[in-house]
């Protein structure tokens, strides 16, 4: 099958789910599949794997140009999603969302807690549980993991909403030695604070 990762969004944003983008590339090419990945922009030849469908909503032409082009996509969701809104954003576009989902042909997320947000909106055979996975093409050989950590633990992405509540509340720990990276960090450092960090939170 032809499939497109496509990655919706501002760049720092993409580069903050490139992890996710490239493991489902990977998975896909190895179950045989044609895939390619495109930022900003779909494949009409293909079955998009859209990521980011909530900066999507905001894009009215973009919704619309999917409609006339009767654009085949696949909504792969990986941000909370309660039923109203996603991650607690003001003023967020439910109707476009509604839209973009009942009209896709799956609804798939790695998270248990949005299935009943989005099993509200979508009919039971279209919405689908993918458990996060692992693939060998992601092992970065920057990344060299020692027994000696600078961090219990990395901090990385966009720091707001419940992020940046939960990264206050960590960062009150006298205990716990935790950096953060958001997006005033370049992203190529993150290979170095996984090297040396204990564990990572996202």
């Amino acid at each position: 099958m032809r499939i497109n990762i496509a990655n919706i969004g501002p760049k720092d944003w993409v580069d903050f789910k490139s992890d996710i983008s490239f493991g489902l590339y990977y998975a896909l090419k190895s179950l045989g599949h044609d895939v390619s990945v495109s930022f900003n922009e779909v494949d009409k030849k293909a079955l998009n794997l859209i990521i980011g469908s909530d900066v999507l909503v905001n894009h009215n032409d973009f919704l619309t140009s999917i409609i006339h082009k009767k654009i085949d996509y696949v909504i792969y969701e990986v941000e909370s999603f309660d039923g109203k809104t996603v991650n607690d954003r003001k003023d967020f576009m439910l109707g476009n969302y509604r839209w973009l989902l009942v009209n896709a042909k799956a609804v798939i997320t790695p998270y248990h807690a949005n299935l009943k947000g989005l099993g509200e909106i979508c009919s039971s055979g279209k919405l689908h549980y993918a458990k996060w996975g692992y693939h060998p093409n992601l092992i970065n050989e920057r990344i060299m993991r020692s027994s000696k950590f600078n961090f219990d633990a990395l901090f990385f992405g966009l720091i707001k909403g419940l992020r940046k509540q939960k990264s206050e509340q960590l960062s009150g720990s006298d205990k716990l030695k935790i950096k953060f990276i958001g997006a005033q960090y370049p992203y190529t450092f993150k290979d170095y604070f996984v090297s040396v960090s204990k564990w990572g939170l996202s």
